[in-house]
């Protein structure tokens, strides 16, 4: 008689827990955000965004330029993770162009950056060294680790727009310091 008195309870306890069930709200999964681009700004002069010149129509060998941040296609950048550590920087307008730090420079300071058709080399690598809690980051290139050349937006352009992107050896300050932000939709 217990038995079936504890097996009864169960029953009714089952059948209101699936009733209640029935009950709830429906949620549907949540699709994870879809990372699509970065837009990558200055520390020093933060309107100022990494921008590849639309009149080099995606061409290699077009030398990339701060200018002022205004959301178009040429300032949006996809960063993409190669082995944990390097990564490659590819324009989203014109995809098929890396970022590229020119063999001709031979890693020395003041080589102007530019893209490139993608082609995997070490001048087209980078890692992205983060500091100042994760805020800001520097970029430096792969392909010179003697000299190891970072990504420098010159002082003596006053952040104007237009002012060429170049490398530089690591010196820390504001102007080799980089904020990318990532636009996931």
């Amino acid at each position: 008689m217990k038995l079936f008195k504890s097996l009864k309870t169960l029953c009714l306890v089952t059948t209101f827990l699936v009733v209640l069930a029935e009950d709830l709200p429906k949620f549907k999964e949540a699709k994870a955000a879809t990372y699509r681009y970065s837009i990558i700004t200055n520390d020093r002069w933060e309107e100022q965004c990494l921008d590849l010149p639309t009149q080099g129509n995606g061409r290699s060998g077009t030398l990339v330029q701060s200018w002022a941040c205004n959301g178009w296609d040429n300032q949006k950048w996809i960063i993409e993770n190669l082995n944990g550590t390097d990564v490659r920087i590819r324009n989203y307008k014109y995809r098929d162009q890396c970022l590229d730090l020119p063999t001709q420079g031979n890693g020395r300071s003041g080589t102007l950056v530019q893209t490139w058709a993608c082609n995997g080399w070490s001048n087209q690598r980078w890692v992205i060294v983060s500091w100042f809690g994760q805020t800001y980051k520097s970029i430096r290139n792969v392909g010179y680790p003697s000299t190891r050349q970072y990504l420098d937006l010159p002082t003596q352009g006053n952040g104007r727009s237009g002012t060429l992107v170049q490398s530089w050896a690591f010196t820390g300050v504001d102007n080799q310091r980089w904020k990318i932000r990532d636009i996931y939709f």
